[in-house]
C-alpha cells in the first residue's frame, strides 16, 4: 500500500461547515456514503446493500479527523484535514489516504466524485 495526498481548495466556505460535514454522521451522510450512523467509536458507511465499517483514530477538532477501514492494512488510514491560507482565506480539505500503487488513480477519481459531492451539500 502506498500512501497520496490531494489537496482540494474551496473559496468562500466556513470551516465550522466544512468542518461538520466531514467529522458528523450527519454531515458525512450529506456526500460521503448513503446513510452514516457512529456508535462505539466507529462510523459505519452504507451505499446500498454494501457496508463499511471505519475506526476513528483521531479527532482534531476543527482541524483534521482520522479514519481506519476494518479491511485494510493496519498502518493504513484515511485522514481530512482543513487548512486555512492566512493571506486568501482559501480553505484547503486535504485528503490522505493508501490505496495499491496501480489503484491511486482510481482512488483519486473516487475522492474527486466525493469532493464534487461534498462541494454541492456545501453550497459551493
Amino acid at each position: 500500500m502506498q500512501q497520496f495526498q490531494i489537496e482540494y481548495v474551496f473559496q468562500n466556505i466556513s470551516t465550522t461547515i466544512l468542518w461538520q460535514l466531514i467529522s458528523s454522521a450527519q454531515g458525512l451522510e450529506k456526500w460521503y456514503a448513503e446513510s452514516c450512523e457512529f456508535q462505539n467509536n466507529r462510523f459505519i458507511f452504507s451505499w446500498g446493500n454494501a457496508t463499511e465499517e471505519v475506526v476513528l483514530l483521531r479527532k482534531r477538532e476543527g482541524e483534521s479527523i482520522r479514519f481506519h477501514r476494518e479491511e485494510s492494512e493496519k498502518d493504513t488510514f484515511f485522514e481530512l484535514q482543513i487548512n486555512v491560507n492566512p493571506l486568501t482565506k482559501d480553505v484547503t480539505l486535504t485528503v490522505i489516504d493508501f490505496a495499491e500503487e496501480d489503484e491511486i488513480e482510481d482512488s483519486t477519481m473516487l475522492w474527486n466524485k466525493q469532493i464534487e459531492e461534498l462541494r454541492k451539500s456545501s453550497g459551493i
